[in-house]
């Protein structure tokens, strides 16, 4: 019942920033963003966290979590990057399916950015999404022609 409710697994809420989709994960431009650059990482199939998934799909996941912080250094120049998987709502997981953030830092914002009321950053705009044109391509270039086997 969880997946029918789920904003990921309804396609219509993921449209507007698809990086990259291999049929196994979509990688999408975070709507609520704590930096430039930040990326998800989801499964296609409705897993509530790390721990209902299976491992060839965890490991698709960290296959494409290297991948996308190496074109993220390069096209984005940030000075290190983060990976959260957050795992319950005490985690503070907001959206119960399972996904990996990848989260550029810079030297301004070093700090994990969530506000003192617990919320995330801005709602991502139009002109944001279009930041991640490069990093599209780059995908293309690197991974277009990857099929996965989860």
């Amino acid at each position: 019942m969880a997946a029918l409710m789920c904003k990921f697994c309804d396609d219509r809420t993921l449209k507007d920033g698809i990086i990259f989709d291999d049929g196994v994960c979509t990688v999408l431009a975070s709507k609520y963003p704590t930096s430039r650059g930040h990326m998800l990482i989801i499964p296609k199939s409705h897993y509530e966290n790390i721990f209902d998934m299976p491992v060839e799909v965890l490991e698709h996941i960290f296959y494409l979590t290297k991948e996308f912080n190496s074109m993220a250094m390069s096209v984005f120049k940030p000075i290190g990057i983060k990976n959260v998987f957050n795992s319950g709502a005490v985690a503070d997981q907001r959206i119960l399916h399972a996904h990996m953030h990848v989260i550029p830092v810079y030297e301004e914002n070093s700090k994990y950015n969530v506000k003192a009321d617990g919320s995330w950053g801005k709602e991502i705009t139009k002109s944001d999404i279009a930041e991640f044109d490069l990093i599209k391509t780059e995908a293309m270039l690197r991974l277009g022609t990857h099929k996965a086997s989860p």
